[in-house]
């Protein structure tokens, strides 16, 4: 029996580990000019925005420990 993660992943981690199959799986119907299409790319496109939305949140929260002086 194996142990759980500890400490937890850290969130960038996680979505680059479980984003980027889905939008390698995505890239090849992104080219197609129907629905499919136009689904891969939104795929494709809300993994982008995820993806940064994670990084500022982090980049912010990391800021504010340092300004506070604060090290949780």
């Amino acid at each position: 029996m194996t142990a759980p993660f500890n400490p937890h992943p850290h969130p960038v981690q996680l979505a680059i580990v479980l984003g980027l199959p889905v939008v390698a799986l995505a890239m090849p119907f992104a080219r197609r000019d129907d629905w499919i299409g136009w689904a891969a790319l939104l795929v494709i496109a809300s993994y982008a925005v995820f993806l940064w939305v994670v990084l500022i949140v982090g980049l912010s929260l990391r800021f504010r420990e340092w300004y506070r002086g604060t090290d949780d």
